[in-house]
């Protein structure tokens, strides 16, 4: 229109969402044939539903030549989805009984997405009861995405130190990625079912 608008409110109904939201610091005139943006910040609450929501925008506002009150509707959908859930079902050497200086020993880590939520594994590190330092070849840094209930397998090839500490050894690993939606780091400390083997001198 020919007449400056003044922004006074802009309100956000939802439908299922539980949201906080952040809004910009001013809301500047809108001057005749301008358009006018404002960045609102949406975050997720960790207790909202989830499933499609709609939510619908009111703008309150006037205009500035002859006060008259002035209101504007829309709306706009999305998803609400789950974060991902990434667990480390289980650790399997290929062999239980290993011997100092033996290489590229195969373990294999099996993973899955148990969310609702992409996930991107960024490493995936194997860790030792009797100390780390007795192994080398124990950290993968491919990078993948596990969709939702997808399962994935990482295969190391570990050499035994030629110094390792010999008997029992209990064979744990972690994983560290990202959700792909929300952008969020996610750390899986340990497996749910680690495996183990024996280290025998040469």
């Amino acid at each position: 229109g020919g007449v400056t608008e003044s922004i006074r409110c802009i309100d956000f109904a939802q439908s299922i969402g539980l949201y906080k939201i952040t809004p910009p610091a001013v809301f500047a005139d809108i001057l005749p044939g301008d358009t006018v943006r404002y960045d609102f910040l949406f975050e997720v609450l960790s207790n909202s539903a989830t499933g499609a929501d709609t939510i619908q925008v009111v703008v309150t506002g006037k205009d500035t030549l002859s006060s008259n009150a002035l209101q504007s509707t829309s709306s706009f959908n999305w998803s609400i989805q789950s974060q991902s859930d990434v667990q480390i079902l289980s650790v399997l050497a290929s062999q239980q009984l290993v011997s100092r200086g033996q290489v590229n020993v195969p373990v294999s880590v099996i993973l899955q997405n148990q969310g609702d939520a992409d996930a991107r594994v960024d490493s995936v590190l194997l860790s030792f009861a009797n100390g780390d330092s007795n192994y080398t070849g124990i950290k993968s840094s491919t990078v993948f995405v596990l969709t939702p209930s997808q399962r994935d397998t990482v295969v190391f090839n570990v050499t035994v130190g030629a110094a390792a500490v010999t008997g029992g050894d209990v064979i744990d690993a972690s994983a560290y990625g990202v959700n792909v939606i929300s952008d969020s780091s996610f750390v899986v400390s340990n497996a749910n079912s680690p495996g183990s083997w024996t280290v025998e001198q040469r």
